[in-house]
C-alpha cells in the first residue's frame, strides 16, 4: 500500500475515474463507525468559562465539575448521571449554565453512541433557542447533521446543512465529503480526485476489490474455485470435496443400476452447485464491503471526516 500511495503522490497514476467506474449504487452497504477514546476527548479544550468558586460550592456545580471528570475519562454513563443532577438542582435563572449543561448530555450521549437517546435529549431540552453567542454552535450544528442522518431525518439533516453551510461552509463540505465515503458513492468521490487520500483509497478499493461475477463464474467452471478466488481456502476445499463425492456417487449409482437414487443425489448435487456460485458471489460482496470499510475508515481518519474528528471543544 505505501508504494500504491507514493506513486500516487508522484502523479504517476492513470486517471482514478478509468480505474474506478462511476458507481453510484454499489452492491454492498459498509458500515465504518469511530468509537471516541479517553484520549481524544482529553485532547479537546472546553468551549466554555471555568466555574467559579461560588459555583463550586453549589450543589449543582459540584454535580457539573463531576461530570466534566467523568466525561475527560470516557466514563460517559457517570457523567451523564452527574449532568442530569445538575440540571435538576440548578436555578432556572442560571441560562447559560443550564445550557452547558444540556450541551453536555447530548454529547456524552452521542459520544457514548447513544444517537436515539441523544437526539431525544436535545428535543427536549431548551438547546433550540440558544443565543448566537453560545460558544459550542459549531459543535452542536455538527452534532445534530450527524444525529439526523444516522437516524433518518433526511428533511431535519439538509435543514442543518443548509445552516452549515451559511455559518460554517468548509464544515459543511467536509460532512458532504464523509457522507460519500461512508455510503460507498463513487460518483461524488470521483470529484474530489485531487484529494491524495481520496485518490488512495479509490486506487487501492479497484485493484483489490473481488469481481462477484468472476467469483461466480470459476465456481461454475471448478467448485471450490470461486471462494478460493475470494480467499476462503477451506470453503474452498469443502465445496470441491462435497461437490466430488455426490457427482462420484451419482455416477456410481447410474453404473450399478440405481437410476432412481442416482436422480436423487443428483438433484442434490444441484443444489450444492448452484447454491456454491451463489455463495462464492456473496463472499466476493462481503470481502469487498470488509475491504471498503477498512480503506474508508483509514481515509476518514487521515482526513478527519469522522464528525467527531472535526470537533474543537468538548466538555
Amino acid at each position: 500500500m505505501k508504494t500504491v500511495r507514493n506513486i500516487i503522490r508522484k502523479g504517476l497514476l492513470i486517471p482514478i475515474i478509468a480505474l474506478t467506474a462511476c458507481n453510484p449504487c454499489p452492491r454492498f452497504e459498509p458500515n465504518i463507525q469511530y468509537c471516541v477514546t479517553e484520549k481524544r476527548v482529553q485532547a479537546l479544550p472546553t468551549p466554555f468559562s471555568p466555574l467559579s468558586k461560588g459555583e463550586l460550592q453549589t450543589l449543582w456545580g459540584k454535580e457539573l465539575y463531576l461530570g466534566s471528570c467523568f466525561a475527560d475519562e470516557a466514563d460517559f454513563y457517570r457523567a451523564i448521571t452527574a449532568f442530569k443532577s445538575a440540571l435538576y438542582l440548578i436555578p432556572k435563572k442560571e441560562f447559560d449554565r443550564r445550557s452547558q449543561i444540556e450541551y453536555n448530555i447530548v454529547l456524552s450521549y452521542y459520544f457514548a453512541g447513544k444517537y436515539k437517546e441523544a437526539l431525544e435529549t436535545f428535543e427536549g431540552s431548551t438547546l433550540f433557542c440558544l443565543p448566537p453567542s453560545f460558544p459550542a454552535t459549531r459543535e452542536l450544528l455538527i452534532l445534530l447533521y450527524d444525529l439526523y442522518d444516522k437516524q433518518g431525518f433526511c428533511d431535519k439533516r439538509e435543514k442543518i446543512l443548509q445552516v452549515l453551510k451559511e455559518k460554517y461552509p468548509e464544515e459543511a463540505e467536509k460532512l458532504l465529503l464523509s457522507d460519500a465515503i461512508v455510503t460507498g458513492d463513487f460518483c461524488t468521490l470521483n470529484d474530489h480526485t485531487d484529494n491524495d487520500t481520496i485518490n488512495t483509497l479509490l486506487y487501492e478499493y479497484a485493484i483489490l476489490q473481488k469481481s462477484p461475477e468472476k467469483a461466480g463464474q470459476l465456481q461454475a467452471l471448478l467448485p471450490g474455485a470461486g471462494y478460493y478466488y475470494v480467499g476462503l481456502k477451506n470453503a474452498a476445499t469443502t465445496s470441491f470435496l462435497i461437490n466430488a463425492l455426490f457427482i462420484a456417487g451419482t455416477y456410481q449409482l447410474f453404473k450399478k443400476g440405481y437410476p432412481a437414487l442416482a436422480v436423487f443425489t443428483l438433484s442434490l448435487e444441484a443444489g450444492w452447485y448452484f447454491g456454491g456460485i451463489n455463495g462464492a458471489q456473496l463472499a466476493a460482496n462481503e470481502f469487498n464491503e470488509r475491504l471498503y470499510e477498512n480503506l474508508a475508515k483509514e481515509a476518514l481518519t487521515q482526513e478527519k471526516l469522522f464528525p467527531v474528528l472535526m470537533f474543537q471543544y468538548a466538555f
